[in-house]
């Protein structure tokens, strides 16, 4: 209950799903995907054709609806070359298998996402083929431009403040430096729309098709701070998880995922930070979260119990905050 409230609470996905946005069908799709690919992992021998051609099918439908839905492939791929080397999945299944099974999954992923990358390679003669300055992030075997001067080591969330509220500054998004804080800009897009969609100067569009949202900027903030608490919680869970086996598949999905990510917007001068770009971690960050929580309190109750008290905190508040951007004030 508590991590469908994190998920049904959680900003991005809401604010994301006013328009048609690629982003959530991907999500929705690799969330499935992923479902399926731990539980062959979990009893690979015991695996079926159907189960080993759904995988293959949700992972082309990934790659055919977004470039980030490649995601997929790469973990199959990186996920059935581990069952192959790992001693203890090479003695309940033969490797012949193993790799059979992962040829025929990467086989009909490439059957069903491949079509579009073939059409851009005819078209353009570039698999990736991109708009504006995003194609910048998908050159791939010639020298990458040198992009913005992103930050790592920073948290500015006095800056986020000053963008809230009716005395905040008029300005493109990209126009302040915050936005390059890469920790900042993620999380505050993550847990509100970081002024985007509530100040119409913040978009770049002369015509501002965004009105302004007079939303109280202490509510906004306290969406922002709260929200540090699942992530904390999903950083222990993953740290945890990491001894069971059967959770490496997750783990693998994360790490590729957020580097793929990484490697996408280095390169980029603007709007390459956008916390919908990685929407499709979310399901697996919530798992991580009840993950670490429930270590938490098995360990140290009282803190499990606080931490838990701050999430649902945090799931009122946001439901609040979300409710006053729908109708635009509180």
């Amino acid at each position: 209950m508590l991590g469908l409230a994190l998920l049904l609470a959680f900003p991005c996905l809401f604010i994301s799903s006013y328009g048609p946005e690629a982003d959530i069908v991907l999500t929705a799709i690799l969330t499935a995907f992923l479902y399926y690919l731990v539980r062959y992992c979990a009893q690979p021998s015991r695996a079926r054709r159907l189960d080993v051609a759904r995988i293959g099918v949700l992972a082309g439908c990934a790659a055919a609806t977004k470039y980030s839905g490649l995601l997929a492939p790469l973990t199959i791929a990186v996920v059935m070359a581990l069952q192959l080397v790992r001693p203890s999945a090479a003695r309940r299944m033969r490797p012949r298998r193993v790799a059979a099974h992962a040829l025929a999954m990467l086989l009909i992923a490439g059957l069903i996402g491949g079509w579009k990358y073939f059409d851009n390679a005819r078209r353009y003669g570039d698999l990736l083929k991109a708009n504006g300055s995003a194609s910048e992030g998908f050159t791939i075997g010639a020298r990458r431009a040198p992009g913005a001067d992103y930050e790592f080591a920073t948290l500015r969330l006095r800056e986020v403040r000053r963008l809230i509220g009716p005395r905040a500054p008029a300005g493109e998004l990209t126009a302040f430096p915050v936005y390059f804080s890469v920790w900042t800009t993620l999380h505050a897009l993550a847990w509100s729309d970081m002024s985007f969609f509530s100040n119409p100067t913040r978009h770049g569009d002369p015509s501002r098709p965004y009105p302004r949202k007079t939303i109280p900027a202490g509510l906004v903030m306290a969406v922002i701070v709260l929200g540090f608490v699942p992530e904390l919680l999903a950083a222990l869970g993953f740290v945890r998880t990491l001894r069971h086996r059967s959770t490496w598949p997750i783990a693998i999905f994360v790490l590729l995922g957020a580097a793929s990510y990484v490697w996408w917007f280095l390169p980029q001068q603007v709007w390459a930070l956008k916390t919908k770009y990685i929407l499709f971690l979310l399901p697996a960050g919530v798992l991580y979260t009840l993950a670490g929580l429930g270590w938490l309190r098995r360990r140290l109750p009282v803190a499990g119990t606080g931490a838990a008290i701050l999430i649902v905190a945090l799931v009122v508040v946001a439901n609040i905050y979300l409710y006053a951007f729908a109708v635009g004030r509180l």
